[in-house]
């Protein structure tokens, strides 16, 4: 009697993902047949988007060519945007392409920010979500800065550890890209311990220091 096997899908080629399949090529997954889903080709390795945004690498060093990595682990690829995922029916929904049934499904296809609607956002600010798209549109963004005569002001929203690094990012690549120093400013809630304290929110913060290490003197 033939082995009933099992199907396991991958939804997208976040990182999380590049890692399910370097391991499967590596030790195969008993009793399961595996299908990975992909919109786009090509995942970010989201590990080294802060070092192209200081500029020490290039967009096509950051990117991985999942197709060849999940063929390698034996696995079926499918190009498609998955627009649904049928729970209770064990169904992925495909755009243009007939649902594919699944035994277990995982979901790796990257997030969005918050605030993309409010007035003036799309039309000025860069997202860093969806990440390829950020990766594609930063040296266009940077391209548009040249022009100026005085230093540029850059604000980033978001004073979490991410936003931070970021921040520092793109003190270290604006130095070298416009042969000035940019103005920075890094603009968020007051720390949780000077809340916990009942001070008033600093405001905008502007990182000191060498870029990347915010405890260096300036």
């Amino acid at each position: 009697m033939p082995e009933t096997r099992r199907e396991l899908i991958l939804v997208g080629g976040g990182h999380s993902h590049v890692q399910v399949l370097r391991m499967l090529a590596m030790r195969p997954l008993p009793g399961f047949s595996v299908t990975v889903v992909l919109d786009r080709p090509v995942a970010v390795y989201s590990g080294m988007v802060p070092g192209l945004v200081a500029g020490q690498y290039a967009p096509h060093e950051v990117e991985i060519d999942v197709r060849p990595l999940a063929r390698r682990a034996g696995c079926r690829v499918v190009m498609a945007r998955a627009v649904a995922v049928d729970p209770m029916g064990r169904r992925v929904h495909l755009e243009g392409r007939p649902p594919l049934p699944y035994d277990l499904c995982s979901l790796n296809v990257g997030a969005t920010v918050a605030g993309l609607d409010l007035p003036g956002v799309r039309q000025h600010a860069l997202p860093t979500r969806p990440i390829a798209r950020f990766v594609r549109q930063l040296s266009a963004s940077i391209d548009r800065l040249r022009p100026l005569d005085r230093p540029a002001r850059v604000a980033v929203v978001g004073a979490g550890a991410a936003g931070v690094e970021v921040a520092f990012c793109l003190q270290q690549r604006l130095a070298v890209a416009l042969a000035r120093p940019p103005q920075v400013l890094l603009l968020g809630p007051a720390p949780a311990r000077c809340r916990a304290r009942g001070r008033a929110p600093s405001g905008p913060r502007r990182p000191r220091g060498r870029a990347g290490h915010p405890d260096a003197p300036g």
